[in-house]
């Protein structure tokens, strides 16, 4: 078996070996280990070789094959994460003056944790989960105390008000309704009067443009004798035009009480 120097500390456990004991080293890692934390697998046994060492974070990472040949094994769902700085190591340890996971190597190759206060992650673990099981059980104890008459005028309140909302929300619906159906009326009488002018103002240009092709199409003998009919013709035209009366729709004609007066009085 490998050996150290007596005094030295197991680099899984982090325990002074004894100087009574024999420190041993870890054939994969080289790195001290205790008795307790060293193992010697049946397959390393060998009549020409000494028996291979191997720290328990090495034998839950490699496994001895024929000709003590290290393998990885397969992935172990353990629920520990490996040290970044020191991959071969499990984050099995807790600092509790920096409050973070570390491994054994942080804790003794390192210089970051030296003096600092250090305990298993399963004893900081059950502290934790004691901990914040204990903040949950308050819950009840503080539900015991609420004013449940008060909660429930809450929610009787919630649905009064939600019930306001509805009939609210539904008389503003038909008071919309109504108040755009007297704006389509209005905007109905206004455009067909305008559409009424528009339509005799082009009835009668276009009449008066038929004559006068007419007039220039007829000769001497037949204009002399359709003279009197032309001339009626446009006396006619000219008494409807005369009788035309166009009155100037404005935005003030076409309100509503449910808009500003400013946005309803723009005129053109």
């Amino acid at each position: 078996m490998s050996s150290l120097a007596y005094g030295s500390f197991c680099a899984t456990c982090c325990n002074l070996i004894p100087p009574e004991a024999e420190p041993l080293a870890c054939s994969a890692c080289s790195k001290p280990c205790c008795w307790k934390c060293a193992s010697e697998p049946a397959e390393s046994v060998s009549l020409f070789n000494a028996p291979a060492v191997i720290c328990v974070a090495c034998d839950a990472a490699m496994d001895l094959r024929g000709g003590g040949k290290m393998v990885p094994k397969p992935p172990l769902e353990q629920g520990l994460q490996r040290c970044r700085m020191h991959p071969e190591r499990f984050l099995n340890l807790f600092c509790l003056t920096c409050q973070v996971q570390i491994c054994c190597d942080c804790f003794v190759v390192q210089q970051d944790h030296k003096r600092h206060t250090i305990d298993s992650i399963e004893e900081v673990y059950r502290q934790k989960l004691l901990e914040t099981v204990e903040k949950f059980r308050e819950i009840p104890k503080r539900l015991k105390l609420v004013d449940w008459e008060a909660v429930r005028q809450v929610e009787e309140n919630l649905k009064i008000i939600q019930e306001m909302e509805t009939r609210i929300l539904g008389d503003i619906r038909q008071l919309f309704q109504q108040r755009t159906a007297i704006m389509l009326n209005k905007t109905a009488e206004k455009k067909a009067v305008l559409q009424k002018t528009k339509d005799f103002v082009d009835r009668t240009e276009m009449q008066h443009r038929q004559t006068l092709e007419s007039i220039q199409g007829l000769n001497t003998n037949d204009f002399l004798r359709l003279q009197a009919a032309l001339n009626a013709r446009c006396e006619s035209i000219l008494k409807d035009v005369g009788q035309l009366q166009v009155t100037p729709v404005r935005w003030d004609d076409i309100d509503c009480d449910l808009l500003p007066v400013a946005n309803c009085s723009r005129s053109h």
